[in-house]
């Protein structure tokens, strides 16, 4: 290819990174249709190409996961889940679906890591708490569990709690 790309010139190769970069837009398109009819192993085919073409991207990566889950293999799409997460580490996005995904998977322990992390840089919303508060509960932490979800309730809509300090430990107790 790098020879055949040598004679082309710059112009016949701007027109392949074009075509490719095409490529991989139409088979998005595709896969969020295809996602979004519920045939999840036809987006898989379409995106699993699409990552070879683009391995760095977070879309891609995420829009993977959230077809191999609806098929059912949550280990694969953890891994999407967590190279989205080691990627961007200060993205909230990241860190939420990461979260939830390891709560579907029934990984509390992980999900309360991925959770303590956004708590280190983000507002702290009702949803957060409640949330962080569940899995304290299933890993058998019920002081935490009771604390947070006391946090939570006592919350006005629309308010929101101070991140987590960066360098200490996580006591969410400090803020109610």
């Amino acid at each position: 290819m790098a020879v055949f790309a040598v004679g082309l010139g710059a112009i016949g190769c701007q027109v392949i990174v074009a075509s490719r970069a095409n490529g991989v837009s139409s088979r998005v398109l595709e896969a969020n249709a295809s996602i979004e009819r519920g045939s999840y192993a036809e987006a898989v085919v379409l995106l699993e190409d699409a990552v070879r073409q683009r391995p760095r991207s977070l879309e891609l990566h995420g829009l993977l996961a959230e077809a191999l889950e609806g098929l059912g293999f949550r280990a694969a799409a953890l891994a999407h889940y967590e190279f989205c997460a080691r990627q961007n580490p200060g993205s909230a996005s990241a860190l939420w679906t990461l979260a939830t995904a390891y709560v579907r998977a029934g990984n509390h322990r992980d999900a309360i890591r991925a959770l303590e992390q956004y708590a280190r840089s983000h507002r702290l919303e009702k949803p957060f708490l409640r949330l962080l508060s569940y899995c304290y509960r299933k890993v058998g932490a019920a002081g935490q569990a009771r604390r947070t979800r006391l946090r939570a309730d006592t919350m006005r809509d629309g308010e929101t709690g101070l991140a987590a300090p960066p360098d200490g430990p996580l006591e969410l107790c400090q803020y109610m």
